[in-house]
Order: C-alpha cells, then sequence, then structure tokens
C-alpha cells in the first residue's frame, strides 16, 4: 500500500514543508527502511529530494514519523520510504516526521487518532527551534532508529 504525507504550512512567518512517500506492507513487527534515491541539492530554489547518500537527519526523521504512525494505531508493518522532498531553507526534521506519518495513515487507509494531527500541527510552532532534531512527542519509544535497510 503506497501513502504520501506532506506539510506545507507557514508558521510565524517561517515555511514549513515536506513531502514524503512511503510503501507500507503488514508485517508482525515494525521495521523502517530507506529507498531513497533523489538527486539532493541541485540549485538554490529547486526541490530537493533526498539521495540514497546524505540527509540523514531527513532520513532519520522519516523512520521516527513512520514509527509514530504505526504505534498510534497500536499495528506492525514494514514501511519502506521511498521519497523524501523539500527545500533546505524551509524543512526541518519535525515537518518531514508529521509528512512521514500522514503517508502512513494514508497508505493504511485510515485518519489519524483522535486528536493526534491537531498536536502535530502544534508541533510546528517550534520546529525551527529544535531542528535538526525530531519533536520529542515524536521520537518518544522509538528507541534507536536506523532508517538504512
Amino acid at each position: 500500500m503506497r501513502g504520501e504525507g506532506s506539510v506545507r504550512k507557514i508558521v510565524g512567518g517561517l515555511a514549513h514543508v515536506a513531502q514524503v512517500e512511503v510503501e507500507v506492507v503488514e508485517s508482525q513487527v515494525i521495521q523502517v527502511k530507506d529507498r531513497c534515491d533523489g538527486d539532493g541539492w541541485i540549485r538554490q530554489g529547486s526541490i530537493e529530494d533526498a539521495p540514497a547518500e546524505g540527509y540523514e537527519a531527513w532520513k532519520r526523521a522519516a523512520a521516527l514519523g513512520a514509527r509514530y504512525a504505526l504505534d498510534s494505531l497500536g499495528r506492525t508493518a514494514e514501511v519502506t520510504v521511498e521519497r523524501i522532498s523539500g527545500l533546505a531553507t524551509d524543512t526541518n526534521a519535525t515537518a518531514v516526521a508529521i509528512a512521514a506519518a500522514r503517508g502512513v495513515w494514508q497508505a493504511l487507509g485510515v485518519s489519524a487518532p483522535d486528536g493526534i494531527d491537531e498536536q502535530l500541527e502544534e508541533l510546528l510552532r517550534s520546529a525551527w527551534e529544535i531542528d535538526p532534531e525530531v519533536a520529542p512527542m515524536l521520537a518518544e519509544g522509538a528507541g534507536d532508529v536506523d532508517a538504512r535497510p
């Protein structure tokens, strides 16, 4: 099942932009792997797709967001992060994590559990203050996340 989640919002005059595409397969355990193969930074103002090597903060954030989405549902699955897109100037780890969570929920054909989407929107208010770290709410219980297969 494929899903795509995004964040496109101006908060306090700062842009928050991220888009994450995922493939989700039901499984007995939670596993998140990265299959990004974009070109990365090309030129100022161009959308950046995370490449196979580098962009580790974005990849870790996507893995945390995917785990968060599954935990919020009490479900397990194998999630493959296919693409992470953004702009170095407008994309932070929290926005990537939120986009990944939304992608997982979409792939599973469900909505975010009650109240969670509002909490995620609230996290964007302080996202640039904690960048490059993911908001603690999204990282709790995730343990040591390795986004590489």
